[in-house]
């Protein structure tokens, strides 16, 4: 249904983003490996204070990672065709590489601390449900902006939502982001006694 003009950004898009999400994924493996440490370890405090430092880290590397594209925003559709369709439409998609970029960057980051949590079950059915629903997001596609602006980000953000619960678990985070369950039993146990 998309002409050619639209594959041919797509594509071009692709290659783009893939290259800052390889990149990106060098602090995932590093996150991963922390956490598998810290978790055959069973050391709570560790996981912690790893999950808030790499969660800091993801905010940082996705916010470079946005300003570097948008900073080569006006040379980006040039070096790659001449057809001014194709321009037009890379021109388009911008703006979602561009902001994805912090999207990837957590999503990775959080999913390589909930694989190193052993969430592989969890992660596995959140990031189906997150494929299947990005996939008839796709299908419905009239236009290349609304593959990346639709698509792409829905599968991300199912990612994204099943890895934080999946840190949340291994964190033994419940309620906000540093109030954790176990500390709470703890005290109250303290209390009744």
């Amino acid at each position: 249904r998309l002409g050619a003009a639209h594959v041919a950004a797509h594509q071009v898009a692709l290659s783009f983003w893939l290259i800052f999400a390889l990149f990106m994924d060098g602090a995932a493996v590093a996150a991963q490996v922390l956490m598998s440490r810290a978790f055959a370890q069973n050391d709570l405090p560790q996981r912690r204070s790893l999950t808030k430092y790499m969660i800091q880290f993801a905010t940082v590397q996705g916010l470079l990672c946005t300003g570097a594209i948008f900073a080569m925003s006006p040379v980006f559709p040039v070096i790659f065709t001449s057809d001014l369709t194709i321009r037009h439409h890379l021109k388009q998609l911008i703006p979602h590489l561009a902001w994805q970029q912090l999207l990837v960057s957590f999503t990775l980051v959080i999913e390589s601390l909930a694989v190193g949590g052993n969430q592989f079950n969890l992660l596995a059915v959140g990031t189906s449900i997150a494929a299947v629903l990005s996939v008839q997001a796709i299908r419905q596609a009239t236009s290349v902006e609304s593959i990346w602006s639709e698509g792409i980000a829905i599968l991300f953000i199912g990612r994204l939502v099943t890895a934080l619960i999946g840190m949340a678990r291994v964190n033994k985070w419940d309620g906000g982001l540093f109030q954790f369950s176990r500390r709470k039993k703890t005290d109250e146990h303290k209390n009744s006694s």
